[in-house]
């Protein structure tokens, strides 16, 4: 395992503790949603998480700043680098992500029959993926922002976990993204535990993880990269699927 790997991985569980902590307390807030007044208690449950949210990413940005210093120092990499400004929190995106994961997923659930203490339970457990993206976005922008004014970066790799979706998956497989195609940000859904990690050599080593997830997709006749219609995407993505189960199966 490289310097690289391990740092990553210890960036990988400083992460999923940051999540955690954010998960307890979003239950802990979770009470301020009145089932029998859902419309009304929302605007209260949305106030309190913004500013939860918006702690929690501030210690995500810092420790992607911690990681990315880590690597660059690993990599001997020359100074010259400014840590970027943290992000500021999309207010509009938390509230939508909010508002479908709580009130109407839990309305459209009790319309369907679900009781509505499950109908509850459901809606946290949402949110409680939503305010996970909306966290560690925090931590993935710092890293992309930090490779966007680093003079010495030339892109990032996308590290995935180890139980990570077929998709995300098929993502790390592709290898760096370059400086010049990262302006479109880094894709993460709820739940998501990828991220970024920066790329300073084009001989850099990949992180094991994407070598291994590189590998399934060539076993499974997948190329990396290829977009033809969207039939073919998805039945080489459905055979990588397979791929990749059967080899944690194994």
């Amino acid at each position: 395992m490289t310097t690289a790997d391990t740092l990553s991985q210890d960036y990988y569980q400083d992460q999923f503790a940051l999540r955690a902590s954010a998960i307890r307390d979003l239950t802990a807030l979770w009470p301020l949603l009145d089932p029998d007044d859902l419309d009304r208690s929302f605007p209260g449950l949305v106030a309190a998480l913004v500013r939860l949210v918006d702690s929690y990413r501030y210690q995500a940005a810092r420790l992607a700043d911690g990681y990315y210093r880590d690597l660059r120092e690993s990599e001997d990499i020359p100074s010259g680098w400014i840590s970027s400004q943290v992000e500021e929190l999309p207010v509009g995106q938390l509230f939508d992500s909010l508002l479908s994961t709580g009130p109407i997923a839990i309305k459209q659930a009790i319309q369907h029959g679900v009781p509505l203490q499950r109908a509850m339970d459901n809606g946290l457990v949402g949110a409680a993926g939503a305010v996970t993206r909306h966290v560690l976005n925090a931590g993935r922008d710092q890293i992309t922002s930090n490779v966007r004014q680093d003079e010495h970066a030339r892109g990032w790799f996308r590290v995935a976990s180890p139980r990570a979706c077929a998709f995300c998956a098929m993502l790390a497989s592709r290898g760096p993204m370059y400086r010049t195609r990262a302006t479109a940000g880094f894709r993460a859904h709820d739940y998501c535990m990828c991220y970024p990690r920066p790329m300073w050599r084009r001989s850099q080593a990949w992180p094991s993880i994407s070598e291994e997830y590189a590998n399934l997709w060539t076993a499974s006749e997948g190329r990396g990269g290829a977009h033809r219609d969207a039939a073919e995407e998805n039945k080489r993505l459905n055979d990588f699927r397979r791929e990749l189960y059967a080899h944690r199966n194994e």
